[in-house]
C-alpha cells in the first residue's frame, strides 16, 4: 500500500470528510464531485480502489440499487476512523 500514495491520500481523505460527515452516502462519481470539491480532479481508478481498501476494513460498506448505482456509506466508528487517519499520518503521502 506504500507504493500507492494517491490512493493512500484518497484513503485519508474521505477518513476526514466521513468524520465529519458520518451520514453521508453517495455513488463513486458523486463522491469524487462533491466530497472532493477543494481538488480539481480526482483519479477514478484511485478513488475505486480507495474504497475497496475501506471496505475491506469494514469502514465503509456498499449498497447496490439498479437505479441509481453502487452507493459508499460509512459505517465506521469516529474512533475507527481517528485509527486509520492516525495510521496513515504516520505513512509518507504524496
Amino acid at each position: 500500500m506504500d507504493d500507492y500514495p494517491e490512493m493512500l491520500a484518497i484513503v485519508r481523505a474521505l477518513a476526514r470528510y466521513l468524520r465529519v460527515n458520518p451520514n453521508s452516502s453517495d455513488t463513486a462519481e458523486g463522491i469524487a464531485m462533491w466530497w472532493f470539491r477543494e481538488q480539481t480532479v480526482v483519479d477514478g481508478h484511485a478513488l475505486l480502489d480507495a474504497l475497496d481498501w475501506m471496505r475491506e476494513r469494514g469502514l465503509v460498506e456498499m449498497l447496490s440499487a439498479s437505479s441509481t448505482g453502487d452507493r459508499y456509506r460509512c459505517i465506521a466508528s469516529a474512533d475507527e476512523l481517528d485509527g486509520v487517519l492516525q495510521e496513515l499520518s504516520r505513512r509518507r503521502l504524496t
